[in-house]
């Protein structure tokens, strides 16, 4: 059975300054601490809010559903171009 876990570290990357954010300087910590000895589940900081996986998958459904809006948009173009182009050659 899996167990839950919940994440207790705030990640540094939200008060982290630019430049930090810039060059990663912010994941230090936890490279240092995996240097030492092997990560646990409770070294691994919470995610951000615009990485969890609820956010994420709102977003991909919204691009997904703008996607297939255009595919259907060209699909419908296209038919009504082959229709038009048949009607254009048939004889009169």
């Amino acid at each position: 059975m899996e167990t839950k876990f919940s994440y207790t570290k705030r990640c540094p990357q939200e008060t982290a300054n630019p430049i930090s954010r810039l060059f990663f300087g912010w994941t230090k910590n936890i490279f240092i601490h995996g240097t030492k000895r092997e990560l646990t589940l409770s070294d691994l900081y919470h995610p951000l809010r615009q990485d969890e996986s609820k956010t994420i998958t709102d977003r991909l459904q919204k691009f997904w559903n703008q996607e297939v809006q255009k595919w259907e948009q060209r699909q419908k173009e296209m038919h009504h171009d082959e229709y038009s182009k048949k009607s254009n050659d048939s004889p009169v």
